[in-house]
C-alpha cells in the first residue's frame, strides 16, 4: 500500500473522528479527537480478535511503519511548526528566559520527579522497574502538549499576556528539550534495554 493510501486514509479517519466529536461529544477538538481515535484504534484490537481475516491487512499495514521514525522525523515538526504560527514572537522575545529556563531546567526536573515517583510506586507494588526505564519514560511523558496548551488559550481571554506568553512559548521549546533528553537516556542506557 502507498503513503498517498495511508495519508488518505489517515484524512478520511481524522475528518470522522471530527464530525464525531463536533456532533456528539462537543468536546475541544484535541480532546475529542484523541478519545474518539482512542475507541477506533480498541475496536480494531477488538476486531482482530473475531474477525482476524477481515482486519490483518490493516494489521499488517500498521505494522510496517516505523512509528518513531514517522513521528520524529515526519509529524512532530509540522505539528510545532503549526502551534508555533500562533504565538506571537515578540512577545516570546520579551519572555524568553523564562521560557528557556522553563523549558530545559523544567523538563529535566520533571523528567527526574516522574522517575523517582514511578520507581517507588513500583516497588511499593513489588514489580521492579529499572531506573533507566523509569529516567526514559519520564523524558518521554514529561513535555506538555503546545497544541493542546494553544486550543485552551484559545478558549480563554482573561489570562494576562505575559503568562500566556510565558506558558505557550514553554509548551513549544519544551518539545525540542524532552526529544533531546529522551534521545540523550536512550543512548545513554541502550545497553541496559
Amino acid at each position: 500500500m502507498s503513503y498517498h493510501i495511508l495519508f488518505s486514509m489517515l484524512v478520511i479517519i481524522t475528518a470522522t473522528a471530527s464530525y464525531i466529536n463536533h456532533r456528539f461529544l462537543k468536546l475541544p477538538k484535541t480532546i475529542g479527537l484523541t478519545i474518539v481515535t482512542l475507541l477506533i484504534s480498541i475496536l480494531i484490537m477488538v476486531m482482530l480478535n473475531y474477525s482476524p481475516r477481515f482486519f490483518m491487512p490493516i494489521h499488517t499495514l500498521l505494522s510496517g511503519i516505523d512509528f518513531k521514525d514517522t513521528l520524529l522525523n515526519g509529524m512532530l515538526g509540522y505539528l510545532l511548526f503549526a502551534g508555533a504560527l500562533h504565538v506571537n514572537a515578540i512577545d516570546l522575545r520579551r519572555q524568553f528566559l523564562s521560557v528557556a529556563y522553563l523549558a530545559s531546567f523544567g523538563v529535566v526536573i520533571s523528567t527526574i520527579l516522574t522517575a523517582c515517583a514511578l520507581w517507588a510506586v513500583a516497588q511499593i507494588l513489588q514489580f521492579p522497574i529499572p531506573i533507566t526505564h523509569c529516567l526514559i519514560f519520564g523524558a518521554l511523558i514529561s513535555p506538555t502538549d503546545p497544541i493542546a496548551v494553544l486550543a485552551v488559550f484559545k478558549t480563554t481571554k482573561s489570562v494576562p499576556k505575559k503568562i500566556k506568553s510565558r506558558i505557550t512559548g514553554e509548551a513549544l521549546f519544551n518539545d525540542a528539550a524532552g526529544i533531546l533528553l529522551f534521545v540523550f537516556l536512550i543512548n545513554i542506557f541502550s545497553f541496559h534495554l
